[in-house]
């Protein structure tokens, strides 16, 4: 057990996270051995956001690790900052599974420690194909999760290192993989029939910051403006960048700009405003909800906001 606990607030999620996993192992279809440790056998592991969280608990469904999270629900992950809690439950994980591509761009000095002080780090951009900044200003999106096919490559090396680090049962992980690589090969199915419903003059959007480009990628999209042009939260815009992004959205005929819930969305506003009929739509990009909401597990939040982005695309001002 690790003595050194994270506040009750985001224990809850753990636990969340946590019990998902225990009703996976016991469902009839199954995701591993007809059996998972007690709590005081099982290791943890930690993941830096809740997406990955949840994923990772997937790949472990038979609850042989206890899989917690770092970010606390709705923190923006740029710029969050780890306590002194977090830093001694990253020291005591068993693995720390993290984003990359600068998403944990405040962070990355304590991860850096955790990893000097012994806990090994699985860097899921490492290990799929990511693509370049839409503005190329930086490294890139990291938001790699709105591409379902990318989660569904990344399976194979979380389970590895849960393998490897905690002594997961291989045979149990490779049923958890295949049972939810199914499950993401079905979420891309349905969003990619559903994102074809849209005709080729309802395809075009912007956003508030490059956290689409994997999604619009994928699914033929076409982002033709972003209002900060940096995958960061932490970066800036200026009037010169916001006014010659409204004169695009006039030419492009553009009537929405999606924004990541997580963050304010006061410039995409008052670009909103100048343009009069251009809509603000929120989505959840980072980090899910509380269970029951409607985008509590990965697969439920790209559900949510496929859906979010079809019908702010084809509603009429």
């Amino acid at each position: 057990m690790h003595p050194l606990r994270p506040p009750r607030e985001r224990r809850a999620r753990v636990l969340r996270v946590a019990a998902v996993a225990a009703a996976c192992a016991l469902a009839a279809t199954g995701c591993g051995g007809d059996s998972s440790p007690s709590s005081t056998d099982a290791q943890t592991v930690v993941a830096t956001t809740s997406i990955w969280a949840d994923i990772t608990g997937n790949v472990a469904c038979d609850g042989s690790v206890i899989v917690e999270t770092l970010i606390p629900s709705g923190a923006d992950a740029h710029s969050f900052q780890p306590s002194l809690a977090d830093r001694a439950l990253l020291d005591d994980a068993s693995l720390i599974i993290s984003n990359g591509l600068g998403l944990e761009e405040i962070m990355a000095d304590t991860l850096d420690a955790a990893e000097r002080a012994g806990t090994p780090i699985i860097e899921i951009a490492d290990h799929v194909q990511t693509q370049t900044s839409v503005e190329e200003t930086d490294d890139g999106d990291p938001h790699i999760w709105f591409d379902p096919r990318l989660v569904a490559d990344s399976l194979d090396v979380i389970a590895d290192g849960l393998i490897d680090e905690t002594g997961a049962d291989p045979d149990a992980l490779a049923k958890c993989v295949e049972d939810y690589r199914s499950e993401l090969k079905t979420l891309d199915e349905e969003t990619e029939a559903l994102i074809d419903t849209l005709s080729a003059n309802e395809r075009s959007l912007a956003t508030d910051h490059e956290s689409l480009t994997y999604f619009a990628q994928r699914y033929g999209l076409d982002i033709v403006g972003t209002v900060i042009p940096s995958a960061s939260t932490l970066a800036e815009s200026n009037p010169a960048q916001l006014e010659a992004l409204a004169r695009t959205l006039e030419q492009e005929g553009v009537r929405v700009i999606f924004a990541e819930g997580e963050h304010s969305t006061e410039e995409a506003d008052v670009l909103s405003r100048r343009l009069g009929d251009v809509r603000v739509v929120t989505l959840h990009t980072a980090g899910l909800e509380e269970h029951g909401s409607e985008a509590d597990t990965y697969l439920n939040l790209i559900r949510t906001n496929a859906a979010e982005i079809v019908a702010g695309l084809t509603d009429t001002p």
